[in-house]
């Protein structure tokens, strides 16, 4: 037997994920779940419900047989969707079974053959961008995906996959309105030169450092976040409140499509905090280091306190070890709650990143401070 000979067999056992088939006295193949139909309705058959132990099948040779180990891989797909699945190429449709889900890097992996995998990047999930959108599928759910891109023509290499519905189109006639709205649809952000200031983007957190939060636009161009352009208000731990596969909309800030690089923010109204002219906005008012400023408690965490102080509206930290002079041996909720009114002192204001650093504990104030701000705390 070699490639595309027909072959037939009886099916010995039956599995959620295979079937077990006799082709040959000794010889017993296994047909993994996606070889045994080409369309996504039956593959979302069961297999029980489509096979049964004792039942004559005919497929074909997959792949060279090993007469040494007595191996041959076959598939019980048509011959025509046989050769449509060997031929993983730009623009095929295909249905396939997620492997498995990545939530690190937000990709849905999919078997696309016995011998085929490829990978759906989290920009290419959904027209319709949602938190998390690979938490939709588990693995051994039936799909249909489009392929965008696949090295290796010998059948190895990356392949590139897409399950949004503007790659899926029903049959619509060529030319026509819904034609142009679906190819429209389609086309996303597929390089930097296609990015301007000003632009309106959605992404996915990739990863959040010290050197901003780099958040992928689609599987082919990137944007970084400055630290200061997060939020209008402070930030205190951005890896956290930024974790990998958070949903962000933001605006273009600045693109250098020779270097591959382009900034963007997620201040109101596309402000970037790390302007010169950043301060005209509520939330980047002067903040004076040293001052002593009447604010609001916002927001309690284990670490500090968070305080928006009036007038400015700036939004600042005070840390648990500038809250008390005694060390606070419970909870700082055992002390303070959200809406509080406080008196605090500014310890420092990070002109690069915008944080604002209060304390509150008595030690810090003088007798000059005690009629500043007429304050409860």
């Amino acid at each position: 037997l070699t490639v595309g000979d027909a072959v037939e067999g009886i099916v010995s056992a039956v599995s959620a994920a295979e079937l077990t088939v006799s082709v040959a006295p000794g010889l017993t193949v296994r047909v993994p779940r996606i070889e045994t139909a080409a369309t996504v309705a039956a593959l979302k058959k069961t297999l029980a419900s489509r096979f049964t132990v004792g039942q004559r099948v005919s497929g074909t040779v997959a792949s060279a047989p090993d007469a040494a180990r007595k191996r041959m891989n076959i598939t019980l797909r048509p011959t025509t969707a046989v050769d449509a699945a060997a031929r993983v190429v730009p623009g095929a449709r295909l249905p396939g079974i997620v492997s498995k889900t990545a939530p690190d890097s937000g990709c849905v992996f999919v078997q696309l053959s016995a011998r085929r995998h490829g990978r759906v990047h989290v920009t290419d999930i959904s027209d319709d961008p949602k938190p998390e959108p690979w938490s939709a599928f588990s693995a051994g759910d039936v799909v249909e995906v489009r392929v965008l891109s696949a090295a290796g023509a010998g059948g190895g290499g990356e392949v590139d996959l897409s399950m949004r519905a503007s790659h899926l189109p029903a049959k619509v006639v060529k030319g026509s309105k819904e034609a142009e709205e679906a190819a429209a649809a389609g086309e996303g952000v597929n390089s930097m030169s296609q990015l301007a200031p000003g632009a309106s983007v959605t992404g996915f957190v990739k990863q959040c450092t010290a050197k901003g939060c780099f958040v992928a636009i689609s599987r082919s161009v990137d944007a970084r976040i400055k630290l200061c352009n997060l939020s209008d208000t402070f930030v205190a731990d951005p890896p956290a409140e930024f974790s990998k596969g958070k949903l962000v909309r933001g605006t273009i800030l600045s693109v250098d499509a020779a270097a591959g690089r382009a900034e963007m923010t997620l201040r109101e109204g596309g402000a970037d905090g790390g302007s010169k002219g950043a301060g005209a906005g509520v939330n980047d008012a002067h903040v004076e280091e040293g001052s002593v400023q009447m604010g609001t408690v916002r927001r309690v965490q284990t670490y500090g306190v968070f305080v928006t102080l009036d007038g400015s509206g700036r939004s600042g930290l005070c840390h648990i070890s500038m809250f008390a002079d005694a060390r606070i041996k419970d909870s700082l909720e055992a002390h303070i709650r959200a809406g509080e009114r406080v008196r605090v002192k500014v310890l420092e204001v990070n002109k690069e990143t915008g944080r604002v650093s209060l304390g509150m504990k008595p030690s810090i104030f003088t007798d000059d401070d005690d009629d500043v701000g007429g304050g409860e705390k």
